[in-house]
């Protein structure tokens, strides 16, 4: 008993007769447990940018570089925030250039260890949308 959910609430519209025959319930959910609604990977994604928009803000770096990231991390988060197209694919090659971007400035600018964190962070989230 999933549909109809017209209003996309995540309930369903029309009460689900309890199998006694004493009761209905009105409100039953979409899923199969309705508190806890699985996030897309795109929403996934999303959490994982703004986990690594922190882990960035938080390795001291200098300010040009910690701008030039967030612009990247930025540009990926609202490709997949964007309701009208799925763009996974528009995240990816942003993320991609987030790597390239860090890579360039590995030993110099970024550490070896916070470089490492990065990437490792930022290919987790590709993974994500390539549903690896």
């Amino acid at each position: 008993h999933t549909t109809p959910d017209d209003d996309d609430d995540d309930i369903v519209d029309d009460p689900y007769p309890i199998p006694s025959g004493f009761a209905q319930d009105n409100f039953p959910w979409v899923g199969v447990n309705g508190w806890l609604t699985p996030l897309t990977p795109e929403e996934e994604a999303m959490e994982a940018i703004v986990v690594l928009i922190f882990t960035v803000a938080d390795m001291n770096l200098q300010q040009g570089i910690v701008n030039s990231l967030d612009a990247k991390l930025d540009a990926a988060f609202n490709a997949l925030d964007d309701v009208n197209n799925n763009n996974d694919v528009a995240a990816i090659n942003t993320l991609n250039a987030f790597i390239n971007a860090v890579e360039a400035q590995r030993g110099t600018k970024i550490t070896d260890a916070q470089a490492d964190e990065f990437i490792a962070q930022a290919q987790a989230i590709i993974d994500i949308l390539q549903g690896g």
